[in-house]
């Protein structure tokens, strides 16, 4: 059984399409129990890249072992990687309520639940995901004998990239940019890769070196290149998060710029490698990636700035938008570097005139599908048919293709394995359903965001995100206060020097609007003054609407990203508050100086802002940090903790302020005040705590709110502290 090579690109596209949407899928799938932060995408993309290392390798052994039917067994493999993660898909659904009471049984946490989980998840259909494509090289090489080795070394070369990539994805994240920040994390990846490349010149010319010498050297450079594209990847994200956010949107423009340049570097590469099999162009195309490494920083600023005036208001005119200025600062070194991969295959096929070229269109081929994985579930597939439905769907995809071609020309034999779909289809039902049982659950749904619950209880409702440890919006028709939160927002315009009355609050924003509850709050308490409210969830908007009365004429919903929106908005506020942080979820974007300094050019002359931070009873790091942040932007900052949660409202006001205006401005409030702000004020007077500062001060360049969240967070269970975790309605 022979197979035509467009059709075994055909069959590595498919393959690398499905490892990103597998990732993705993933992750959304984990987020209904364990959540979104940043320690579960850790957990999926770590294993992710660990399990596609070990398919890589082992699909390289296997591919150069003896004839036998090498196609039927490739093609087979792709059934087998198909059915594994269609598989995965189902038992996930069946699973997570088991897995959230074993959570509240167990107290282990999102960080070893969500490692867990993602261990049981990817392991099995990545790494047979992994072994697809160097079994593409060997099949694509032909059996000649100079090549029998060829599916071994491509394995390797793969498997050597992708650790570099494991490495790469959590070093950026929890080390180099929470201490050191984002521009110095560029230099010191590009200072390695130059390192690395500089050392294969010197190596170059010593022709007398053994072969498992090289080979060696080869595969480290080649693990150093891999690590230093996803760092940089990584680092992206927070260079373009000042201007463009944090978005869906966003990451789509990174990961999509990145493996379209890696497609490009990966046929370039080889056909170049074809060309000059010569280590030294090897090292002096790794020189040039470096060197364009180095540039982004200094050119991130001026570039990003003028994208951010050219942007329009449209989602696909800042998609287009974004992806321009990404492709602009991020692309050449991603070409740069994809070339490597490719080049070290021909390097070290010495006898293979066509190995660089044959290794490095199949590498492109597999970043297009990669590129696929990574765009058509964020953006189509999840949002449709939600994360599971998205998996199943990339599995099929992915058994057809093989399946296919065993049906128009395999043995008969291997006809049972159209079984293996039919199997997947006829178990689907198994993965619709409510995925939570929640008492009092009135409707549920995933977006590309969140996955969202509405629970009704004694006729109020409440929003919840995720893994649901937290109520982020109310709606009591009968009632006007909440006891919650949200209440405190309307006290804090009165930090301001008294006389100041409730008639001089004219306007407000809100980042982070969710199911409206606080502007349906200063819309009783002030009037139907306007209001500015920016949710980034799209469906989240939609459920306020359907079951939270999210319908005041004064109310302007912004779906976007909120330090994007907020800096587009040309109107000046007397109330500004960001009500988007809840431990571990917060985006980092947000709590940065010079985000506050947008915020304070937004602010009227006696404006204020005021925002919602986590804390835990032992552990105050972050709330006194943003509290120094917000102090080198604001003259005064007020405190206040919210009693029986784990929220502190900061309060920031442009005018010199203290605490004793608020017992002031309460006192001088008229008998045509609304009660409900009377009694919010009440609230929060009793609330205020003396104003700490830490010595940290959050910068667009430096915010290691990743690293502080993580602390509070596993510190917080260590503690026992998950055993004080009840039904939060019921607190």
């Amino acid at each position: 059984m022979r197979i035509s090579r467009a059709y075994l690109y055909l069959c590595v596209l498919a393959a690398g399409c499905a490892s990103l949407g597998v990732e993705i899928s993933a992750a959304h799938l984990l987020r209904v129990v364990y959540g979104t932060s940043n320690i579960v995408w850790a957990s999926v993309i770590g294993l992710m890249l660990l399990f596609l290392a070990i398919g890589y390798r082992v699909g390289g052994i296997w591919a150069d072992r003896p004839p036998g039917a090498q196609t039927a067994s490739f093609l087979r493999l792709l059934v087998w990687a198909g059915f594994t993660a269609g598989a995965a898909a189902i038992l996930t659904r069946l699973l997570l309520r088991p897995a959230a009471a074993a959570l509240a049984d167990l107290n282990i946490g999102p960080v070893v639940g969500s490692f867990v989980a993602a261990l049981a998840l990817l392991a099995i259909p990545v790494i047979l995901l992994g072994c697809v494509a160097p079994y593409a090289v060997r099949l694509a090489l032909g059996p000649s004998p100079s090549t029998r080795t060829a599916g071994s070394v491509t394995g390797q070369v793969y498997a050597a990239s992708t650790l570099g990539s494991f490495l790469g994805t959590f070093l950026p994240t929890f080390f180099l940019i929470p201490l050191a920040g984002a521009r110095f994390t560029y230099w010191a990846l590009a200072g390695l890769l130059l390192v690395v490349a500089i050392g294969g010149l010197t190596r170059a010319g010593n022709q007398g070196r053994a072969q498992v010498s090289r080979q060696a050297s080869l595969l480290v450079i080649v693990f150093v290149v891999g690590m230093v594209l996803l760092g940089a990847q990584v680092t992206a994200n927070r260079l373009l998060g000042p201007a463009f956010g944090d978005s869906n949107l966003v990451w789509a423009a990174v990961i999509g710029v990145n493996m379209a340049s890696l497609s490009i570097g990966y046929f370039v590469g080889g056909r170049l490698a074809d060309r000059t099999p010569d280590p030294r162009a090897l090292s002096a195309l790794l020189i040039a990636a470096a060197l364009t490494t180095a540039l982004i920083p200094l050119i991130a600023d001026s570039a990003l700035a003028v994208a951010n005036e050219l942007a329009p208001d449209t989602p696909t005119g800042f998609f287009l938008t974004v992806t321009a200025a990404t492709a602009i600062m991020f692309s050449l070194p991603a070409v740069l570097m994809g070339c490597a991969s490719p080049f070290a295959v021909r390097l070290l096929l010495p006898r293979a005139q066509t190995a660089g070229r044959t290794a490095g269109t199949l590498y492109a081929v597999s970043a297009v599908g990669s590129l696929a994985g990574a765009v058509i579930p964020v953006l189509w597939l999840i949002p449709a048919v939600g994360a599971a439905g998205a998996l199943l769907i990339l599995a099929l995809a992915l058994s057809t293709v093989a399946i296919a071609l065993i049906l128009w020309r395999g043995k008969r034999r291997d006809w049972a394995m159209v079984a293996l779909p039919a199997i997947l289809l006829v178990a689907a039902p198994l993965s619709q359903g409510p995925l939570k049982a929640t008492p009092g659950q009135v409707f549920e749904t995933e977006s590309a965001y969140n996955y969202i619950q509405v629970v009704e209880r004694e006729r109020v409702y409440y929003l919840f995100l995720n893994e649901g440890q937290g109520i982020h919006s109310i709606h009591d028709p009968s009632g006007e206060l909440t006891k919650g939160t949200w209440d405190y927002f309307l006290a804090a315009p009165f930090f301001n020097p008294s006389p100041y009355r409730p008639a001089d609050v004219n306007s407000v924003a809100l980042v982070g609007l969710a199911a409206g509850t606080i502007s349906k709050q200063c819309t009783k308490a002030f009037g139907p003054i306007p209001i500015d409210g920016i949710e980034i969830d799209a469906k989240i908007v939609a459920v306020g609407r359907e079951y939270f009365a999210m319908a005041e004429p004064n109310l302007n919903v912004i779906v976007g990203d909120g330090r994007y929106e907020l800096k587009r908005r040309h109107r000046h506020y007397d109330l500004i508050g960001i009500d988007a942080f809840r431990l571990p979820y917060i985006p980092w974007h947000l709590t940065t100086q010079e985000f506050f300094e947008e915020v304070r050019s937004r602010l009227t002359g006696d404006g204020v802002v005021a925002i919602n931070v986590g804390r835990t009873p032992a552990d105050r790091s972050l709330v006194e940090a943003m509290t120094a942040t917000l102090s080198s932007v604001f003259p005064t900052v007020h405190v206040m903790d919210v009693p029986g949660t784990f929220n502190t409202i900061l309060v920031a006001t442009m005018l010199p302020t203290t605490a004793a205006s608020l017992g002031q401005n309460l006192a001088l409030m008229g008998p045509d005040t609304s009660p409900m702000l009377r009694e919010a004020t009440e609230y929060a007077l009793a609330a205020i705590r003396p104003t700490v500062e830490s010595d940290i001060v959050f910068t667009d360049d430096r915010a290691p709110v990743e690293m502080m969240t993580n602390r509070v967070v596993i510190g917080f269970l260590l503690s026992g502290g998950t055993q004080t975790l009840g039904d939060p309605i019921g607190e």
